[in-house]
């Protein structure tokens, strides 16, 4: 739970180095702090393992070891109180919207309009409340 003076933690799951580094990038100038993991496997280890607890994940479509549909099916059946906000290109729109369905909060597609990106990830990561 987070209190007074304590900025929400968010995981940036992606394996594509540059747009975890710029999300990341992002996600801290909205005033979120911020992890990243660069394949799924990795990403879930983060949130079963740290003494700090993950607030909210923002998770490529595409990552590796598993995709990130099943990594998302993963945290949804073992953390169902983070909120999830998957990501990809256009091209993957459907994929994205099925992910929807899957318990996903929101989506997000690359590449990310800056004001779009703040306002969602404010209106998942902050609006959703605090885990249990």
């Amino acid at each position: 739970m987070t209190g007074p003076g304590m900025r929400r933690r968010i995981l940036v799951v992606d394996d594509d180095e540059q747009c975890r580094a710029l999300v990341c990038e992002r996600l801290s100038a909205i005033g979120f702090d911020v992890v990243g993991e660069r394949d799924g496997r990795a990403g879930l280890a983060r949130i079963a393992t740290d003494l700090t607890p993950i607030h909210g994940v923002l998770l490529d479509l595409h990552t590796p070891s598993p995709d990130g549909l099943a990594v998302l099916q993963e945290i949804r059946s073992r953390h169902p109180e983070i909120p999830v906000i998957m990501m990809s290109t256009a091209a993957e729109l459907e994929r994205l919207r099925t992910a929807i369905t899957l318990g996903a909060g929101e989506y997000l597609v690359k590449p990310f309009d800056q004001d779009l990106f703040a306002k969602k990830c404010r209106r998942i990561f902050l609006d959703h409340g605090d885990p249990a």
